[in-house]
């Protein structure tokens, strides 16, 4: 009978490890898969589950004229931004900022109050004087942590209205969207860099330090066939011509080198200010005062007279030909020899 019992329990036992090793060994097969051929895979999920990346800008390239006068270059200024879970008076932190910025108290308030949010941007064009009184008053009170002021860049056209039409302009994430700003994005704009930081699921410190800091690839700066001074003389003379003749839809000229096809100047009267592109001329903006604010009726004409101050009359409307059209009826001639370059015609208005 002991023989029996003795040879169940063992039996039992031996059934017992098997079941133990054939549980152990799926648990270990799937650690390896885990830790060993799976590693990077999980790694990786873990460093984005852990890390935050701040996208770094390069500066946008600079636009010159053929004789390497800028046309378009960058300006630094400062963004503003409050880190509401750690401020701990915001009345106090609101008042300050409000009177160093112009902004108005209660909306600094609203935002220094919002813990839902890590950050809240205050003001995203801080100029150098206003950002040295902001960061000696942080400094003072010892608000490091929770008032972060961050260098930007934002674009700049040194002339205004110079050449508007045919430069273009960038739209509030420094992206081209007009003109020579638009065409050539790609070359101007570079590429983002990052920089790297490591927090907890609550958004604050990790008891170790783990940082990395990727460079932004230089953009390529960008030189026109454009002459600043021809360009200018263009513009005075549109806009004389276009006042003395009373034009109805804008005046447009072009100053080209016959040989090549070099542009010197493209201009359309009237221009607009680059560096305010969305503020309507004195004209489009009584038009816009005859419509009822904040219907659709305003913001659709608000529109169309936008995107008419901005077309570029000299490359995107029709024009009709009229003597223009005598170079291609030369080339036809000379093609087909029934003319050479030393005959003389005598144009009277008419042939029948």
């Amino acid at each position: 009978m002991d023989n029996k019992i003795t040879s169940k329990i063992v039996k039992r036992s031996i059934a017992l490890l098997i079941a133990f090793c054939l549980i152990g060994g799926i648990i270990a097969l799937e650690l390896f898969k885990i830790q060993i051929l799976g590693y990077d895979d999980y790694q990786m999920k873990v460093i984005e589950q852990l890390t935050v990346e701040t996208n770094v800008n390069p500066d946008r390239g600079i636009i010159y004229d053929r004789n390497g006068r800028i046309l378009a270059t960058n300006s630094t200024v400062w963004i503003l931004y409050v880190c509401p879970r750690k401020i701990k008076d915001s009345d106090f932190i609101a008042s300050n900022l409000s009177e160093l910025t112009g902004i108005d108290i209660e909306t600094i308030k609203k935002k220094t109050e919002n813990k839902a949010y890590k950050y809240q941007i205050i003001d995203k064009s801080v100029n150098k004087e206003t950002s040295d009184k902001i960061r000696e008053f942080v400094n003072r009170n010892n608000l490091n942590e929770q008032i972060q002021l961050k260098a930007s860049s934002v674009r700049e056209y040194p002339f205004s209205n110079l050449a508007s039409h045919a430069l273009g302009f960038v739209n509030a994430d420094g992206v081209g969207i007009y003109g020579l700003e638009k065409i050539y994005n790609n070359i101007l704009e570079g590429t983002n860099g990052k920089y790297v930081t490591a927090q907890n699921a609550q958004s604050g410190e990790m008891p170790f330090q783990y940082e990395e800091y990727i460079d932004s690839e230089n953009s390529h700066n960008l030189v026109t066939t454009i002459d600043l001074y021809i360009q200018y003389e263009l513009e005075a003379q549109l806009k004389t011509a276009a006042i003395e003749s009373g034009a109805k839809n804008r005046a447009t000229g072009i100053v080209m080198n016959p040989n090549n096809g070099e542009i010197y100047a493209m201009a359309v009267y009237p221009s607009f200010n680059l560096n305010e592109p969305y503020t309507l001329d004195y004209d489009s903006q009584l038009k816009l005062n005859s419509v009822q604010s904040g219907t659709s009726e305003y913001r659709n004409l608000y529109l169309n007279l936008l995107y008419g101050m901005w077309n570029n009359k000299a490359v995107t409307e029709l024009y009709e030909p009229g003597s223009t059209f005598k170079l291609v009826t030369t080339s036809v001639a000379l093609q087909e020899k029934t003319a050479s370059l030393k005959d003389m015609f005598n144009c009277t208005g008419a042939l029948k």
